[in-house]
């Protein structure tokens, strides 16, 4: 039979500072009441389950034997017990000293021989360090409530701040949409009336008109003769009254064109001025006269260099020829500054007329000419030619395929071509066309072009007539 040593349980909850009652001690009681009953059953299960003994001579023996055994164990479960008693409270004594450095005696009395004393001194001491145990572990846990407490008031200042704020911001969001709704509805309010209003003013309109076109639609009825000839006399006048606004739309181009000068003659024949002459225009700041050609090539076009019956000298000076000089209505050349003036910008169609004494007609067109372009000190640049896009259709060339030649007088001989030839011009390399040199009648053309005016391609004879002129080119479409 195994023998079971039942140690004293301590008390679970004991806080710091107690000491053991008298409860415990009736629950200390209460346990050994309880182990007494385990071992009785453990009897019964080692002498199996009670049954009824005759008191045989033969049975006597055996019971006797049994009661034996059970006393021995019972002494020696005993005796196991006292012994396990006294080794916890000599170890409870010394953890006493230790922990809390005090006298064992103050645990156990040197007078109690008693060994119920000296147990229940014992059970005291194994409680009280079971005690100071249970206090240290109170402690920590004590300590961990404390970081718990301090981590959530923490937590809860954070989130108080966190609440507030959007407490502050779900106030202002409320009052923001307050005071939409407010608009809102003070706007709705407004189109409401304004709807009213209107309702108001159509429903008059309708009563208006419906009693108009009643009315409208009596006289009519009664007056259908009468309305058939206002009609005729309503026609009429409306056709003199179209006249009327024609002819005071082309008196309004005519004022615009005297009050704003036109910018050439392009914008002359515009204002409805269709026939050749002498008129004023202004491209730039300075206005000045011209000779506009309305009749022939589609009109538009502004003479800047004639030569027709010699009565003007060409042989001039680098700043006539800058300025300008001849009769307008005859031989003249209008002046490198006006033709910058007026061809400086681009988009200039160029066109020349020759005639020669024996008959023959030619003539030479470019899309593109201008002189000076967006130069920004033209005459100390040489009032240089620009040129392009050179007609096909017609009798030659009188430009070389480059630009930026510029020009030459006999005493400002820029491109040292002038010094063989008569006539100042925008000489390149070789010289095809001199429009500016003498008037046969002057010099004999069979002298050859060094002197005369001359054009490789019309040698047909003595040139008797040039015109050179300039109008605006069409506009491309994109």
């Amino acid at each position: 039979m195994e023998l079971v040593v039942v140690q004293p349980e301590t008390p679970a909850n004991v806080s710091e500072g107690s000491t053991v009652s008298e409860d415990d001690g009736q629950a200390d009681n209460s346990m050994l009441n309880d182990n007494w009953a385990r071992m009785n059953k453990s009897t019964e299960k080692l002498l199996g389950p009670k049954k009824r003994w005759s008191l045989h001579r033969h049975a006597l023996p055996m019971v006797l034997g049994v009661a034996v055994l059970v006393l021995t164990v019972i002494i020696l479960y005993w005796i196991t017990r006292v012994r396990v008693v006294f080794k916890e409270s000599d170890s409870v004594v010394t953890a006493s000293q230790v922990v809390l450095g005090e006298d064992p005696g103050n645990f156990l009395d040197p007078n109690c021989t008693d060994l119920a004393c000296r147990c229940w001194k014992a059970l005291d001491a194994s409680s009280l360090v079971q005690e100071v145990s249970a206090s240290k572990e109170w402690k920590e846990m004590h300590g961990v409530n404390e970081f718990l407490a301090q981590t959530l008031q923490a937590l809860n200042v954070s989130n108080g701040k966190k609440w507030k704020e959007m407490h502050d911001d779900n106030e202002l969001l409320a009052q923001t949409l307050q005071a939409l709704n407010v608009s809102n509805a003070k706007k709705w309010k407004e189109m409401h009336d304004d709807n009213e209003v209107l309702a108001q003013t159509l429903q008059a309109l309708n009563v208006s008109n419906g009693k108009e076109f009643k009315e409208i639609q009596r006289e009519l009825s009664e007056e259908h003769a009468g309305f058939r000839n206002f009609t005729l006399v309503f026609t009429d006048a409306l056709a003199l009254l179209r006249k009327e606004l024609d002819g005071l739309s082309r008196q309004s181009e005519q004022l615009k064109a005297l009050v704003l000068k036109p910018r050439d003659c392009s914008e002359v024949k515009a204002a409805g001025n269709i026939q050749d002459g002498v008129y004023t225009i202004q491209p730039g700041s300075n206005s000045f006269k011209v000779y506009c050609v309305m009749t022939l090539h589609g009109g538009g076009w502004t003479v800047f260099q004639r030569r027709m019956d010699g009565t003007v000298d060409f042989h001039r000076t680098w700043n006539l020829y800058r300025d300008g000089f001849g009769d307008i209505i005859g031989d003249h050349w209008l002046g490198l500054r006006n033709l910058h003036a007026l061809t400086g910008s681009a988009g200039y169609q160029f066109r020349v007329d020759v005639k020669t004494s024996n008959g023959h007609e030619c003539w030479a067109g470019y899309d593109d000419f201008s002189v000076g372009l967006n130069s920004l000190n033209p005459e100390n640049d040489g009032y240089p030619l620009r040129v392009t896009g050179w007609d096909s259709r017609s009798t030659g060339k009188v430009f070389s395929d480059d630009s930026g030649v510029r020009f030459s007088t006999y005493d400002r001989n820029i491109d040292d071509y002038f010094t063989n030839y008569h006539g100042a011009w925008w000489h390149y390399n070789g010289l095809s066309f001199s429009p500016n040199g003498f008037y046969y009648d002057l010099v004999d053309c069979a002298d050859g072009y060094r002197s005369t005016i001359y054009w490789a391609y019309c040698n047909y004879g003595c040139i008797t007539f040039v015109e050179m002129k300039v109008r605006p080119a069409p506009k491309k479409n994109k």
